[in-house]
């Protein structure tokens, strides 16, 4: 290990203790690799890495961007590291094919704009332009798998960020997007309602349930992640006897409630919109989301660079 480049964002924690290609730190790479970590755009001195604050307030504030061990996730590391950085370091992990067809793992010193003019000119231009082709579809299989792992790294993030807007739709009581409008005021009857219980005026938020009942799968298929809400289980402090998840008919506006007796007629939900596709969830008209767009995929796949 001490004939290779160090790499510390290669290091592992397996229960509290660091090792680097399947052996233990020793007290030298270890100094190394704490000092790495306060390096990490304003690590703490306990060699803990730092979130960037500035983008704190896109997620969730029950988000966890760093490990017990006090690493970045695997998903928020792009966001504390400079343009032109591959912040997982997989490189090594991609597999080609050589000219005589053997299978070889990539370097993790290759990357994307290198000269592939190497090699004598002139009398051996054929052999310059095979060593040439050969290293660009070397590259191109480094990328891609890099895609693949990008990819599945900006899926959480998006997802982290929906649950936001979706928060968001309660906080300012309007479907969090742009050109959307304030929900439906309550009822006079409503609102008579809810001050006998004390439960205020924040609409669909009287106790909080379908608030809380926002939950992320980050696992729910391939390259899939949904949001979704749960059922919340009876409360006793409720005035309500069963615990009903309501949010199909608040969001979309669709059925209708109340008996249809003694003259009554059932009544219609209005829509109230809290969860759906926001323009604060699509790169093109959020700036928030075109820079993770090209954190994850140019900054961090392509290795683009300002220049």
């Amino acid at each position: 290990m001490s004939r290779q480049k160090f790499d510390p964002s290669k290091v592992k924690t397996q229960f509290g203790k660091h090792f680097y290609e399947g052996q233990r730190l020793g007290s030298h790479r270890e100094r190394q690799y704490q000092q790495w970590l306060r390096s990490q755009n304003g690590g703490t001195a306990k060699g803990r890495a730092a979130f960037p604050k500035q983008y704190s307030k896109y997620f969730s504030s029950g988000t966890k961007f760093t490990t017990r061990q006090g690493h970045l996730a695997y998903w928020a590391k792009p966001m504390s590291l400079k343009g032109g950085s591959n912040p997982n370091y997989n490189w090594g992990r991609a597999s080609y094919l050589d000219s005589k067809g053997i299978v070889r793992k990539g370097s993790s010193s290759e990357r994307w704009g290198s000269d592939i003019s190497q090699g004598k000119r002139g009398s051996g231009s054929s052999v310059t332009i095979l060593h040439g082709t050969k290293q660009w579809i070397h590259q191109i299989q480094i990328s891609l798998y890099a895609l693949r792992v990008q990819s599945e790294n900006f899926r959480v993030v998006v997802g982290r960020r929906a649950m936001k807007v979706f928060q968001n739709s309660f906080k300012y009581q309007q479907f969090y997007s742009n050109r959307s409008r304030r929900w439906t005021p309550l009822s006079a009857y409503t609102l008579k309602k809810r001050a006998s219980r004390g439960t205020g005026n924040r609409i669909l938020k009287e106790y909080g349930d379908l608030y809380n009942s926002l939950k992320m799968d980050e696992n729910a298929g391939m390259a899939k992640t949904r949001i979704y809400t749960d059922v919340v289980p009876a409360n006793s402090a409720h005035h309500k006897k069963h615990s009903i998840c309501y949010a199909g008919y608040h969001n979309e506006g669709k059925g209708t409630y109340g008996s249809a007796w003694n003259g009554h007629k059932p009544k219609s939900y209005i829509k109230r919109q809290f969860m759906g596709h926001s323009s604060y969830l699509n790169p093109f008209t959020d700036s928030f989301m075109r820079k993770m767009m090209k954190l994850y995929l140019f900054d961090s796949v392509f290795l683009v660079k300002k220049t």
